[in-house]
């Protein structure tokens, strides 16, 4: 009896996140182009091969920080104010 994946018989099911960039038909369900989808790696890599998707790579969320002065949530200093004579 052949065994495979390194001796058992339980397939390796990698899932990565794809961008489809055409209209198609993916793990059994029909996606549109701009969708985020997450599939095994080996249907993904065929998607990828045949032009109709791409990896996925999320961007980062800059932190938005509020830079007002005289807020008691602001991290800037309040500024001084003059001395009266």
């Amino acid at each position: 009896m052949l065994k495979w994946n390194g001796g058992s018989n339980t397939p390796n099911l990698n899932m990565k996140k794809y961008l489809i960039t055409s209209d198609t038909i993916a793990d059994g369900k029909k996606v549109n182009a701009g969708d985020v989808v997450e599939l095994p790696e080996d249907i993904g890599h065929q998607l990828c091969s045949y032009k109709k998707a791409e990896v996925h790579v999320a961007k980062t969320k800059a932190k938005k920080e509020d830079r007002s002065v005289g807020l008691k949530t602001s991290k800037v200093k309040a500024p001084k104010t003059r001395v009266k004579k």
